[in-house]
């Protein structure tokens, strides 16, 4: 079942016409054989797809379940590259601010934020502070809640 999850993931990255629907069936696999990375894999690759794609209120909505998922499994590898996609997905809602805040986050941790530093510079520093990863989880969770609801409100 891995495997099929595997091949379904791959063929979604070449077949974006079919990616949605791929990447949905191979979390369902993998979650039928309790293969928690490669189910959070799956479900973080629709997300991050619908999230460019598609709805950005269903993607926000997703990617609470995805942040969810990670927190629980404790994986902050993928956790973080979530979170990269995460800030991507605030930006196209309109929430700049959340993610700044989830950029000051990455960044502090050591990692790679999608915003570039000429996007960040024109910025203040006044009242920015850069979160831990729980913080940083707790943030984006509430920022998603809230761009999936005010999107639907349009």
């Amino acid at each position: 079942m891995v495997a099929v999850s595997l091949l379904r993931q791959g063929r979604g990255r070449l077949e974006p016409d079919r990616a949605l629907a791929l990447f949905d069936e191979a979390a369902d696999l993998a979650a039928s054989v309790r293969n928690f990375w490669w189910h959070g894999i799956a479900l973080m690759e629709a997300a991050a797809t619908r999230a460019v794609h598609g709805d950005p209120a269903t993607a926000a909505t997703l990617f609470i379940e995805v942040v969810d998922h990670w927190d629980r499994v404790g994986d902050w590898s993928q956790q973080w590259l979530n979170l990269r996609y995460v800030t991507r997905l605030l930006l196209r809602l309109g929430a700049d601010d959340d993610a700044i805040v989830l950029h000051d986050a990455l960044c502090k941790a050591g990692k790679a934020s999608p915003l570039s530093e000429a996007y960040v510079s024109g910025l203040t520093e006044d009242g920015r502070k850069a979160m831990t990863g729980s913080e940083a989880v707790a943030h984006a969770r509430m920022s998603l809640r809230r761009s999936s609801s005010a999107s639907r409100c349009y």
